[in-house]
């Protein structure tokens, strides 16, 4: 018994330390993956654009955002570990997951008559001091009609199932 709570006890230590490594808050995504690719869709989501006008990467992420998404790592103001991140679709995409984790509560508060998508897409182009500004009807038909193609998908398959 004794080893057996030893042995748990080593595999808990080795999973906080395996988490700290790999900077993993553990707690669950806000967005799901459709949303998230509905939502790179919708802003024109270009896999190997680079940084253009301080905007990188496929999720056109600025260095004030990541840096507020990474606010718990070491040096969040280095501009090479910014660009590398959000040149990175992994990375970008955990670091547009960590901002709306810390920000998109509050906006889904000042705009529950939207979608959480909706939601995610206003606070990821203005901020969260500005996310319950109305998108653009452009922006908007783009982000629903990429939700709507993604259910019909899935009714389709299951239909074919």
């Amino acid at each position: 018994m004794l080893r057996r709570l030893f042995i748990l006890s080593l595999l808990l230590v080795i999973q906080i330390k395996f988490s700290e490594i790999l900077d993993d808050d553990s707690e669950s995504s806000p967005l799901s993956t459709t949303c998230m690719k509905c939502l790179c869709k919708a802003m024109g989501c270009i896999k190997d654009e680079g940084c253009v006008n301080n905007v990188c990467g496929p999720m056109h992420i600025t260095q004030g955002y990541w840096e507020a998404a990474h606010y718990k790592t070491s040096d969040p103001a280095n501009r090479a570990a910014f660009e590398k991140c959000t040149n990175n679709v992994w990375c970008a995409t955990r670091t547009v997951q960590r901002h709306m984790r810390r920000y998109l509560p509050a906006c889904e508060e000042k705009r529950s008559d939207r979608l959480r998508c909706e939601n995610a897409l206003a606070l990821h182009k203005f901020g969260p001091n500005r996310c319950d500004r109305n998108l653009t009807a452009s922006t908007e038909r783009k982000l629903l009609s990429c939700l709507d193609r993604t259910v019909w998908k899935w009714l389709k398959d299951d239909m074919e199932d």
